[in-house]
């Protein structure tokens, strides 16, 4: 075996019939009667490939780049990209005229430097999402976020979180989805009831974020 395939999770294994079905009938019902919709092939497919990203960007969250260093980077990054756009963008005629006269399309290359300025600016902001709560790592937030997706997309709902008049996490529907869908997935997130209140807040601190992706 060659060392690439030993350092997949063993989940992750490739099949003749494409990703690996990690959750069983009795599962994939129970997660749709919480969703209150049938169980459809659609629906078995999509729960059933959340699942297998989950288990392999946690594979690669486990050995990532350290945050702290990879966020440094990146705003290093964005400040290059920002002065280096003010440059561009101020370049006197005999400027210009050097470009033009190596065959450098200035308009282009000023727009390709400005989505790297965009996506690292935006990924920083992200990181923000992944460093609160002892459970709020990148691999959780994003499967939520799928999770959400798919709960809009068959109830029509958005995805929320209830709260009482004092902030307090009460649950709602969503909540009831991702918990059970997790005691398929990842029991050991949801051992105790502490566990899930856990799982809410982490809901409730990365809600913009979950919303973001439904649409």
């Amino acid at each position: 075996m060659r060392d690439q395939d030993k350092r997949r999770p063993p989940q992750q294994q490739d099949s003749s019939q494409g990703q690996e079905a990690l959750l069983t009938e009795a599962n994939l019902q129970a997660i749709a009667q919480e969703l209150g919709v049938p169980c459809t092939p659609g629906l078995k497919d999509q729960l059933n490939q959340a699942a297998n990203n989950y288990l392999s960007s946690k594979h690669d969250w486990e050995n990532r780049e350290d945050t702290a260093e990879l966020r440094g980077n990146l705003i290093n990054i964005g400040k290059q990209a920002k002065k280096l756009l003010i440059s561009l963008e101020n370049l006197s005629p005999l400027g210009e005229f050097v470009f033009k006269q190596e065959s450098i399309d200035l308009e282009r290359t000023i727009g390709d430097i400005l989505r790297v300025q965009e996506t690292a600016e935006n990924e920083v902001h992200h990181l923000k999402f992944f460093k609160r709560g002892p459970t709020a790592n990148a691999p959780l937030v994003m499967h939520i976020v799928m999770l959400a997706a798919i709960y809009h997309e068959h109830t029509g709902k958005t995805p929320g979180i209830s709260t009482d008049y004092d902030k307090y996490v009460r649950g709602g529907p969503f909540l009831r989805f991702v918990i059970t869908y997790l005691r398929a997935i990842a029991p050991n997130l949801v051992a105790s009831e502490q566990d899930e209140q856990r799982i809410a807040e982490l809901i409730k601190h990365n809600i913009d974020l979950i919303r973001s992706h439904p649409k």
